[in-house]
């Protein structure tokens, strides 16, 4: 024998109740996988914040500069040349920039009275260099502070 189901109102409201979730629900969990993803990169030197998000081209200068306008290039200078230079003035003022596009980024600027001063100087200034193109070529990396 058959018996006859009979709707309540109580078992509509929850089977209407049971859909209404599930359909929320459904909709919720398609869009879960929805990220925003910021790639602006940022180099930071001393108390400075620069956007470098598009850099093409990227160098790196050391020179002395001098008293008259002409400044002495120091790529590549060994200790017979920069003791050549400290025998001809009695200080030199070494100047590092980072290059990135048509942005100058002087990194350090420090005056050096022996052979010993300018190695610290050109091992750090390595050290960021090596530190920066690292940096530009990982693009999980956001941001670089020297």
């Amino acid at each position: 024998m058959l018996s006859s189901f009979k709707a309540t109102p109580v078992s509509s409201a929850r089977a209407a109740l049971v859909m209404l979730l599930t359909a929320c629900l459904l909709t919720v969990v398609g869009c879960g996988s929805t990220k925003v993803i910021n790639s602006d990169k940022t180099l930071v030197v001393r108390d400075s914040v620069y956007n470098i998000s598009n850099v093409s081209v990227f160098k790196s200068t050391s020179e002395a500069v001098m008293d008259d306008a002409d400044n002495i290039d120091l790529y590549g200078a060994d200790k017979k040349r920069i003791n050549a230079l400290l025998k001809e003035h009695d200080s030199l003022f070494v100047r590092q920039t980072l290059q990135l596009d048509d942005l100058d980024i002087v990194y350090q600027a420090k005056s050096i009275d022996s052979w010993r001063d300018y190695s610290k100087l050109a091992k750090k200034f390595e050290t960021a260099n090596k530190e920066l193109r690292k940096f530009l070529a990982d693009s999980k990396k956001m941001q670089l502070e020297l």
